[in-house]
């Protein structure tokens, strides 16, 4: 993500905020209560994309060359 963009997508949060406090605070709160499952669904991407990376180093025949085999 591009430093321009960061800022951008800061700036609309705060704008939203601003203008909707009540609601931005209650969607932040469901969110947050949310955490437990949305830290599941982060953590098996992950690990999806780590064992897709170590599938395509295998299939591509690096861990023979770093094994010396």
């Amino acid at each position: 993500m591009t430093f321009r963009r960061l800022v951008t997508f800061l700036i609309i949060i705060l704008l939203v905020a601003i203008f909707r406090p009540s609601g931005f605070w209650r969607e932040l709160k469901r969110i947050w209560e949310q955490r437990e499952i949305i830290t599941r669904i982060l953590t098996t991407l992950v690990l999806i994309y780590l064992a897709y990376g170590i599938y395509r180093l295998y299939s591509e025949g690096w861990f023979a060359q770093w094994l010396g085999d």
